[in-house]
């Protein structure tokens, strides 16, 4: 007779710098302790996409059984969150680049208030942060700790949410025509000016060029759907200009070791 399977909970792991895109640089893993409740009462860890699901069997051991009835046992399933993105730190926000011995710790249980939260999030706030790093056991392992304790109270469904870094942009325009031009500027996809007044530079092969960095960090996406445009002749007042001379500026590469990204663009 085969075996039918239905579910008991599912974790869906989102992280705004892919948008709509899953997030799929995770591994899951249940520790041997869960490994061990999983055998025992039927259960099965099934790997998604964008996270993971827990079914039960429906016939274990020859008895009928319904989501209710095995969750009235009560027990708690422990999990390791495994990184797999080397990027993962570049642009994810609220997470120290280096743990050393903590980890993120995540569960559908408060600790301050010793009851289940309130919400379908895993984490203590919107997004996973720092609020959620704890000393870890097995630091050089795994990076994340997932707890879900299980009794008649359990939701079908939690969200783990990761927020996109967002770090100053800057564009040097390189070109012989730049004296030539005036009123640079760079603007957002509504034509407001969205960086700071150009200023000179010398590049290391000795060119000048102008520097304009953004006036606020701007979040980092897997895929950017809006891009910059450099235009010439712009006024503040009307956000009107008489030319745009690059319609698409380019979108950055990781920069790990700095505080804001920076693109030579030549005109």
């Amino acid at each position: 007779m085969a075996s039918t399977f239905d579910l008991l909970f599912r974790v869906n792991i989102k992280h705004h710098y892919f948008g709509d895109l899953p997030f799929t640089g995770f591994n899951i893993l249940p520790t041997k302790e869960c490994r061990l409740i999983l055998s025992e009462f039927g259960l099965v860890l099934k790997p998604n996409v964008d996270g993971f699901m827990i079914i039960f069997d429906t016939a274990f051991n020859g008895t009928t059984r319904s989501r209710e009835a095995v969750l009235k046992n009560g027990f708690t399933l422990d999990f390791t969150l495994q990184i797999t993105d080397p990027l993962f730190y570049t642009y994810t926000a609220y997470l120290a680049a280096d743990f050393r011995k903590k980890a993120i710790w995540l569960s559908n249980f408060d600790d301050n208030q010793q009851d289940y939260r309130k919400s379908d999030l895993l984490h203590a706030s919107e997004y996973v942060s720092e609020s959620d790093i704890k000393p870890s056991l097995d630091p050089l392992n795994h990076i994340g700790h997932i707890d879900i304790w299980c009794d008649e109270h359990l939701k079908e469904t939690f969200q783990i949410c990761f927020l996109n870094n967002s770090k100053h942009w800057k564009y040097i325009i390189v070109g012989e025509q730049l004296s030539q031009l005036e009123n640079l500027a760079i603007l957002d996809h509504a034509s407001q000016k969205a960086f700071s007044d150009p200023e000179k530079v010398q590049l290391p092969d000795g060119k000048m060029g102008l520097s304009f960095t953004s006036k606020q960090p701007i979040a980092v996406y897997h895929k950017y759907n809006e891009f910059f445009q450099l235009v010439s002749n712009y006024d503040e007042l009307t956000n009107h200009f008489d030319k745009k001379l690059i319609g698409k500026l380019p979108t950055p590469s990781f920069s790990i070791h700095s505080d804001y990204f920076e693109m030579i663009v030549y005109l």
